[in-house]
């Protein structure tokens, strides 16, 4: 029971995160662009970008909280949180390493990425 909770919980702010940046998918293509260190990309590869972000910020939550209920999925549980794991390492190295609130969201995102991984052992 404490597993599925502490699931949904983390997998709430992908899942809300992956909407907003649906909802505002041409400023978060902007702003990546503008974070990206190489800058000469076109803009097919900022909007690729996002749209792989969007996917994996939703589908892998959701593959976590119905491997629960859903057996077979069990196979790719760890896949899905391995990549919120590198997902989040690389969002909080691009956006969250600075000082002041960003580093209060850098420091949340350690502990999700700590709770990941210990979540990854009991799948």
């Amino acid at each position: 029971m404490w597993l599925l909770i502490s699931t949904i919980l983390i997998s709430l702010i992908y899942i809300k995160a992956g909407f907003n940046k649906i909802n505002n998918f041409t400023s978060n293509v902007k702003g990546l662009k503008e974070m990206f260190p190489v800058k000469t990309l076109p803009n097919k590869f900022y909007e690729l970008a996002i749209i792989l972000v969007i996917i994996i910020e939703i589908v892998a939550p959701l593959i976590l909280i119905l491997s629960n209920f859903v057996p077979v999925l069990l196979s790719v549980t760890r896949a899905a949180i391995y990549s919120l794991i590198i997902f989040t390492i690389l969002a909080t190295l691009l956006y969250h390493s600075k000082e002041g609130l960003m580093k209060l969201i850098f420091d949340k995102n350690l502990a999700i990425i700590g709770g990941l991984m210990a979540m990854s052992t009991l799948y």
